[in-house]
Order: structure tokens, then C-alpha cells, then sequence
């Protein structure tokens, strides 16, 4: 199962700061996508913040080995959202569409919560994403 309280933090975060959601990146200067403002806020970043540059310093001092930057960034965020790697890979891959990244995370946050609207089914299910929560991960 998800973690509901970290997807939240998230998407209010991004729902505040649109001009800082990028689906096409992971973390390019202030910009930055799902996954990696995940990571980002995890280690106290923010609006401002060249969030590439500090993830860059972040993955060098933890001598992460055999993942290229996007790849970490991915691991990362899918660790710290709880996310299966079927919901991250939805999630993660919609490259350039912003307003569909975070009605997916809606949609998985009401399943997860047992509040999926007939809407949030409809979002799952075009994604073939499980309509149930999948329990304790």
C-alpha cells in the first residue's frame, strides 16, 4: 500500500507550486517531477531550491553504484511514496502531462484511503492499475 501521507504532501505541494512540476524531468534546476520532488522534500528542499544540483550532491556523497541519476531519483521516489512498482510506473512515466500525473495520485490516494470515487476507478482502470489496495507492502 502507498504511502497516503507522503503522496499528499506532494501533490499539495505541487498543487501550490505548478510552475515547478515537470513530468519531462526529474530534477532540472527548480523544476522537478513527481519522483523527484519526493526526494526533494524528503530532505528539506523547496520552492527555490536548485533541487538537480542538491539530488546530484546527495546521490554522490551517498556512493550510490550501477543506478544512472534518473534511475536513483525513480528508486527514490517510488521508496519514499510507497508506491508498487505498477503504480510508479504510471505515475513516473507520464512525461509531459502534468494535470494526469497528479489525478493518477489522486485516484491511488482515494483507493488506498477505501474512497475511490467512480472518477478515480475510471483513472485506474485506464491505466490498468488495481482498483483495490494491494495492503502492507
Amino acid at each position: 500500500m502507498s504511502n497516503v501521507g507522503e503522496l499528499d504532501r506532494i501533490r499539495r505541494f505541487i498543487r501550490a507550486n505548478p510552475q515547478l512540476h515537470d513530468q519531462n524531468v526529474y530534477a532540472c534546476g527548480t523544476v522537478g517531477c513527481i519522483a523527484g520532488w519526493a526526494k526533494a522534500l524528503e530532505v528539506g528542499l523547496g520552492a527555490g531550491d536548485d533541487i538537480a544540483l542538491e539530488l546530484h550532491r546527495i546521490r554522490m556523497f551517498s556512493h550510490v553504484r550501477g543506478f544512472d541519476f534518473q534511475e536513483w531519483v525513480y528508486a527514490e521516489g517510488q521508496r519514499i511514496l510507497g508506491l508498487s512498482d505498477v503504480d510508479a510506473r504510471a505515475v513516473f512515466i507520464l512525461s509531459g502531462y502534468e494535470n494526469a500525473a497528479l489525478e493518477l495520485v489522486d485516484a491511488i490516494i482515494d483507493r488506498d484511503k477505501g474512497e475511490l470515487t467512480v472518477a478515480g476507478r475510471a483513472v485506474l482502470t485506464d491505466w490498468d492499475l488495481p482498483t483495490e489496495p494491494a495492503g502492507d507492502s
